[in-house]
């Protein structure tokens, strides 16, 4: 605990470091009028992207195969109790977040009834609408309060056999209640556990789920909560191994980026402790073990260090007892140590592709601009105190060389003006055949061919010509995108060779090859779905409504962010070079008038360069803090 406990808080530190420099260099740019409203926004986007950061974490199994203790052992430590009601049989019954909130007034549960299935919207619609939700709020100070609420989150209630169907549930994989014609089922569709807990007020999201026939009936865990984590723990039992239907979900759901998941993915060997009291002793326990790992690994086509050994019921077990050895035989700080290594460097690098490369692109292009414009200073200071007489005419040509500079770069602003508004108007013709803009028809025949088909023939051909016209609308969207992106290199090339001495700028050219595989992830989750037995399962329109639902709304939102991001890249692309010559054209300003003011300065010129001196102690001084910003913002994570 204490391994990953540390590496989230380092995380958590860096990121608050990141976000106290890109702070200070607003800052320090807005104080000097140095900042173009198009990279403050930049800048406001990268502090809004580092306070919301989570990483989220998912655990996926068979019931009775541990999830939820595993989730109390990681979590035990501040509360020295199980939060999750955890027992014998089925006890996680609808998916269920626990997260910390720092704007909520207190810690909560909110419970969504299991009739929400009927509704017909969405889980992202109904998670903005807190009236459909149940809400309980969490006595802290009270572990019997906390019990009692946990384990509302696994209550279950009887209802006859045909409101289950009604309700999309898998009937079949129902408990019965044990009256006649009654079938339990889960009392609540989702749950939402908003809980002050170190590791999750650092930014760590757990997400337990039901069993594995959860995947089949609950459409937005296979379509959004699974691609959008950062890491799958697919927990399986060292007694049964990969069972077929463990083997069927992992290939189906949970394996292989080409599904849409760049995110890890772990197997967690669990109840290890069973071989513990074997007679063959440790060693042909441990030879065991290895041998369960070691095929494990083989059939899940996994590497042999991504498959854990462990026991979360003794892990949490010594963590009741502060049995030090119990623990490491547990095995559990190992899980622990991986997780706190490779998600936390899996996090560290998608921060530095989304936040970090494009800031350190305008402190370093601020840095270069102040460098150049205190050279030149000190070079005038040089050859005014070189020259001891005609210092007035000396400041003269400084003037008007300034002035010369000053015109240049006033062009240069009035360049990329005119570089702007020609690609504006490539980006309107790029934007007009975004994919979302022909969202409308695609999406209504996808409704009517899967509505209108009684046979899983029909559903399948339904989703494959749907899946069929997205990619050509993508394709048509990419072609309109490559000449956009030939317009910003030109720009680029055009402005490296009219600053030679400059550091190299990298044109920011829009990518869709992740957004080609997320459209694929898609189009091989919503196959599977296409493939359920459908004319078999009449009773199941319930089902098949929310599958439609949930699928309408992912490729809703991915349409959504391609058209959003492509329009805010086309409007911030030149961001770089416009901010580096509005900074040339404002320190040239300055210094113009700086200029103005020494040479009506009737001064010795000793006392002239004395007031030179003043702005290159100025300069030198932005040029340190920037200097340090940059080191800062380039700083790795726990060096």
């Amino acid at each position: 605990m204490e391994h990953l406990s540390h590496k989230v808080s380092a995380l958590s530190a860096w990121k608050k470091e990141l976000l106290r420099e890109i702070t200070r260099y607003r800052s320090l740019m807005s104080k000097g009028r140095l900042v173009t409203a198009a990279a403050e926004a930049r800048l406001e986007a990268a502090l809004h992207l580092l306070r919301n950061d989570q990483i989220t974490l998912v655990l996926i199994g068979e019931f009775s195969r541990g999830k939820t203790e595993l989730i109390n052992s990681l979590l035990f430590s501040a509360n020295n109790q199980r939060l999750l009601p955890s027992q014998t049989g089925r006890t996680t019954l609808c998916p269920t977040e626990l997260y910390f909130d720092p704007e909520a007034q207190h810690p909560s549960i909110a419970l969504l009834p299991i009739e929400s299935r009927l509704s017909g919207k969405s889980l992202a619609v109904l998670r903005r609408k807190s009236k459909y939700w149940t809400h309980i709020r969490l006595n802290e100070a009270s572990p019997e309060a906390l019990a009692n609420a946990f384990a509302e989150v696994a209550s279950s209630k009887a209802v006859p056999k045909e409101e289950a169907e009604r309700l999309g549930l898998c009937v079949d994989k129902l408990e019965p209640a044990g009256q006649a014609g009654l079938l339990l089922v889960p009392r609540w569709q989702h749950a939402l556990i908003n809980f002050d807990h170190p590791l999750l007020r650092m930014g760590l999201r757990i997400i337990d789920t039901p069993g594995l026939n959860a995947l089949d009936s609950e459409p937005e865990l296979t379509l959004s909560i699974l691609p959008d984590s950062q890491a799958i723990l697919f927990v399986l039992s060292l007694g049964t191994g990969v069972s077929a239907t463990d083997l069927g979900v992992w290939q189906n759901h949970l394996h292989g980026a080409q599904r849409g998941h760049g995110g890890l993915r772990f197997a967690i060997l669990n109840k290890i402790d069973l071989l513990w009291d074997d007679p063959h002793g440790s060693d042909f326990v441990q030879e065991s073990i290895d041998r369960m790992c070691r095929k494990t690994a083989e059939q899940l086509d996994i590497a042999a260090s991504d498959v854990l050994p462990l026991s979360a019921k003794q892990g949490l077990l010594a963590r009741i007892r502060s049995d030090e050895a119990l623990l490491a035989r547990s095995q559990l700080p190992n899980l622990e140590k991986l997780l706190g290594e490779r998600l936390i460097r899996q996090k560290e690098q998608l921060l530095g592709q989304t936040v970090l490369k494009q800031v350190l692109e305008l402190v370093e292009g601020s840095y270069q601009v102040l460098e150049e414009r205190l050279n030149e200073t000190k070079e005038q200071q040089k050859q005014l105190a070189d020259k001891q007489q005609d210092s007035n005419q000396l400041l003269a040509s400084f003037a008007a060389k300034t002035r010369a500079e000053h015109g240049n770069y006033r062009k240069q602003l009035a360049q990329l003006k005119n570089n702007h508004n020609l690609l504006k108007e490539q980006s309107a013709r790029m934007i007009a055949n975004s994919p979302q803009v022909m969202l409308d028809e695609p999406l209504k025949q996808l409704r009517q061919g899967i509505a209108g088909s009684l046979t899983t023939l029909g559903v399948r051909r339904a989703n494959a010509k749907f899946f069929a016209l997205l990619e050509s609308n993508l394709q048509t969207f990419a072609h309109e995108m490559r000449v956009v992106n030939q317009t910003v290199a030109h720009i680029y090339r055009q402005y490296k060779r009219e600053h030679s001495s400059q550091q190299e700028l990298t044109a920011p050219l829009f990518e869709l090859d992740a957004y080609r595989e997320e459209l694929t992830g898609l189009s091989v989750l919503s196959h599977q779905f296409s493939l359920y037995p459908w004319a078999l399962f009449n009773a199941q329109k319930v089902l098949k409504e929310r599958f439609l639902t949930a699928l309408e709304q992912k490729i809703i939102e991915f349409h959504q962010r391609l058209h959003e991001n492509a329009t805010t890249w086309a409007n911030s692309a030149l961001i770089p070079l416009v901010q580096r010559c509005l900074e040339h054209k404002k320190l040239l300003e300055n210094q113009m008038h700086e200029l103005k003011q020494l040479s009506q300065n009737s001064s010795r010129v000793r006392q002239q360069g004395g007031q030179l001196q003043q702005q290159i102690d100025r300069m030198t001084g932005q040029l340190q803090e920037l200097g340090e910003i940059i080191q800062s913002l380039q700083q790795p994570l726990n060096s």
